[in-house]
């Protein structure tokens, strides 16, 4: 029979008693002596008699329940089994006294819990070894961050055993990066108690459980698989967004980065990966790289949703806001660590934790109501971050109760956040890569005709400029106006001329080979460069066109209209710069017009 169900008879023994006695005295009080006469009849004798003996054996299971087999030993922790006291006892003989005195309550879940600057605790768990032989066991204490733990083992009043640690002592004593603070030892054949002593600035919390040798093996691969899968992970994604920081030059890019780092530095802290592997001699260190790690982590996290969410641009008040936060909280653990406050760097990083992830989801629901084209990514990032660092956080600091799901909350909230915002960036990334060719694309190209302007024209015709001149391979430019173009645009309205326009951008299009560079020089003149190819071939193509715009134009029905065109052609001969070649067909071009227009002009 466990101890937890000697506790519950417990409480039944008490309500039965506390009934009998406001019964006896409602009895003496209310009752005339006639009455108490009859009541004294023989099957009511009989009921005390039963009730009285119910009595006498729940107060003899309360003795004989206290100690809990190590064959019988129940999954998860054992809180439910053990009885502990905040009273501040400093030493086992005064915690052991106010055992006997009845002071000692017992647990109610299965890691004991007391949150954030509690008061020293002693817990006791009666065990026994129903084998003859010692038993080799693991306790786990709790987690890394306690400052000081100590467990000693007591059997028939003598203290058999003791050890002591916790991450105010150098070198990591007892600590499984990953898994807890724990103490393996032989527990003896026979009945015996375990009395744990915890004290800590930091949360206090109590997960007494025991573990055989292959239990803790197993145990242990999974917890080392389970870390190295989530490291990997977030390793690489700031890896990768830090080599797109640096080519790209963008700070969200590098704030995400330092925020998944950030993350990874708190939680290699507060597992025991730091203290085991980087930092084993200095208590210092573990004293506060947790809560160091904490802002940090919030801080980074709040700069990169400033410029993801370009808060510069669109809420330069909220900006400033978040950045005079961020700061403050920075101010104050370093503050704290300077003046070597630890109570008030924990509650200070407690504070601005679960702050942080108030603020950043409702960052996340400014994002969907702006529009933002990744903000339902964003949004949801944050709803699973909030979930998972404000469950952890609860947990640590005592307000829910603690659980392996409650307390690695934050680890499976993280690893969905990163993976959304991570789909954010490239769905932000992938629309200013879109603005950026739009941008890119308007900047080359003529707005209503779609042809290349004045500009790309120039750029794309230096590497046939640059070839002709070398090879001295045939090269040939032609320059084309819309003969009485104002005289449409006032007859007809601009509307009109702007169809005009496109019509014959598309021809021209149509007539070009893909070699050719064709763009819209200004106005109504149009001009194509003409690599591989010499004058005559040049003249022919451009009395092709002309022939084609003017058979075109006959059949403009909405209004009829004639609409013809005229045409310079110069071949290149020994210019030495390209602008030469074009004022020649230029020159061409206004030979045509003079000479009548609707004609071809080449030289």
């Amino acid at each position: 029979m466990g101890l937890a169900a000697a506790h519950q008879k417990r409480r039944i023994c008490t309500l039965i008693f506390g009934a009998a006695i406001r019964l006896h005295v409602l009895h003496h009080a209310t009752m005339t002596k006639p009455l108490c006469i009859a009541l004294a009849t023989p099957r009511v004798l009989r009921w005390f008699g039963l009730l009285m003996g119910m009595l006498l054996w729940l107060a003899s299971t309360q003795v004989q329940a206290t100690s809990l087999s190590l064959a019988n030993l129940p999954d998860g922790a054992l809180g439910q089994f053990t009885e502990f006291d905040q009273d501040g006892s400093a030493t086992l003989a005064q915690a052991q006294q106010r055992y006997q005195q009845g002071h000692f309550q017992p647990g109610q879940a299965a890691a004991l819990n007391f949150g954030l600057g509690a008061r020293p605790v002693w817990v006791r768990l009666a065990l026994m070894n129903p084998t003859p032989q010692p038993q080799t066991y693991r306790l786990s204490l709790g987690p890394s961050w306690t400052d000081h733990l100590a467990v000693s083992l007591v059997q028939h009043g003598r203290v058999l055993q003791t050890w002591q640690g916790g991450d105010e002592q150098p070198g990591a004593l007892g600590v499984l990066p990953g898994l807890n603070v724990g103490w393996t030892t032989a527990l003896p054949p026979g009945e015996f108690e375990l009395w744990v002593h915890a004290q800590s600035d930091d949360p206090l919390q109590i997960a007494l459980q025991l573990h055989s040798p292959s239990q803790l093996d197993q145990a242990r691969v999974t917890v080392h698989y389970a870390y190295g899968a989530m490291y990997g992970f977030l390793l690489a994604l700031a890896v990768y967004n830090l080599a797109l920081a640096l080519g790209l030059r963008q700070w969200r890019f590098w704030f995400y980065s330092l925020y998944l780092l950030c993350f990874i530095g708190a939680n290699i802290s507060y597992t025991g990966h730091g203290w085991v592997w980087l930092w084993p001699d200095l208590p210092g260190v573990q004293r506060y790289v947790i809560l160091v790690f904490m802002v940090l982590y919030g801080v980074t996290g709040l700069l990169f949703a400033s410029h993801f969410l370009k808060l510069p641009q669109r809420l330069p008040r909220v900006q400033r806001g978040l950045h005079a936060y961020a700061l403050l909280a920075l101010l104050g653990m370093t503050s704290c660590v300077v003046a070597d406050s630890h109570l008030a760097a924990t509650w200070l990083a407690f504070a601005f934790v679960s702050s942080f992830s108030v603020l950043m989801l409702a960052l996340g629901a400014f994002s969907l109501r702006a529009g933002l084209v990744a903000g339902r990514y964003f949004f949801a990032a944050m709803v699973a971050g909030l979930l998972g660092s404000m469950l952890t956080t609860l947990t640590v600091a005592g307000w829910i109760s603690f659980t392996a799901i409650h307390f690695h909350a934050v680890e499976v909230g993280v690893l969905l956040e990163a993976t959304l915002l991570a789909l954010a960036l490239a769905q932000q990334f992938r629309q200013d890569q879109i603005k950026r060719l739009q941008a890119e694309f308007m900047a080359q190209h003529d707005a209503l005709t779609g042809l290349y302007n004045r500009r790309a024209f120039v750029e794309l015709s230096k590497s046939s400029w640059a070839l002709a001149q070398r090879s001295g391979r045939p090269l040939s430019v032609m320059l084309l106006d819309i003969d009485h173009f104002k005289q449409i645009n006032d007859q007809y309205g601009h509307g009109v001329g702007d169809q005009v326009l496109v019509g014959l951008s598309r021809t021209l299009a149509s007539s070009c080979r893909a070699g050719d560079v064709l763009a819209r020089w200004g106005g109504e003149e149009f001009i194509v460069l003409l690599p591989e190819t010499d004058l005559e071939a040049a003249r022919l193509l451009a009395e092709r066109i002309r022939q084609v715009v003017a058979d075109e134009s006959a059949r403009f029905q909405h209004p009829p209209m004639a609409c013809t065109v005229s045409l310079g052609v110069a071949q290149y001969v020994a210019e030495t710069h390209l602008e030469a070649l074009i004022e020649r067909a230029d020159a061409h071009l206004y030979q045509a017009k003079r000479n009548g227009r609707n004609q071809v002009v080449a030289g």
